[in-house]
């Protein structure tokens, strides 16, 4: 008899961990329910932050990203070339307009 099965959120895999930051934000634009980003992002002048961010699509030819800040519950515009790295972060883990400690100390 086939056992019945649940349908649990895991982490994700460990080819996923090891996907490009392209691949990485795709994956969670195509299943935003479930998942969003934390980012290490490096603006113009240099100066790194944390964001946690939800991406909606890509904008100016891929050239930058169009995502939800979480924390500051608004539209953000991203430079690829600026976002440093990307980790996936379960959707039910997060409370919308909670700032990550980083986020936290910048205001």
């Amino acid at each position: 008899m086939p056992q019945a099965t649940t349908h649990k959120r895991q982490a994700p895999s460990k080819a996923k961990r090891h996907q490009t930051l392209p691949q990485k934000l795709s994956l969670v634009m195509r299943d935003p329910d479930h998942w969003v980003c934390r980012i290490i992002y490096q603006d113009r002048t240099g100066k790194r932050t944390a964001r946690l961010v939800s991406p909606i699509r890509w904008t100016t030819e891929n050239q930058n990203l169009l995502a939800l800040c979480i924390s500051r519950e608004e539209r953000r515009q991203f430079a690829i070339a600026g976002i440093q790295s990307v980790e996936l972060v379960a959707s039910s883990d997060v409370l919308m307009g909670s700032p990550s400690p980083q986020e936290a100390g910048e205001r």
